[in-house]
């Protein structure tokens, strides 16, 4: 009997942790800035355009991009 309880306990928990697993969040963007980024040593992410001048100082905030200069 020990056995049987086992199993479904088992069962139980492998078709539980599926449902309850987080699923990432997936979030396009319109209108995202154009141009290469580098991150600087502080932590901000300078934006250069097509030849090669600074263009803006961004700053991560919350998984988004805020311009700061």
């Amino acid at each position: 009997m020990n056995m049987k309880k086992f199993f479904a306990l088992m069962l139980v928990f492998l078709v539980m942790f599926p449902v309850l697993a987080e699923t990432p969040k997936k979030v396009y963007k319109k209108n995202l800035p154009q141009g290469t980024f580098k991150k600087a040593r502080n932590g901000n992410f300078v934006q250069y355009d097509s030849n090669g001048k600074k263009v803006g100082t961004y700053k991560l905030n919350n998984g988004e991009l805020k311009r700061i200069k």
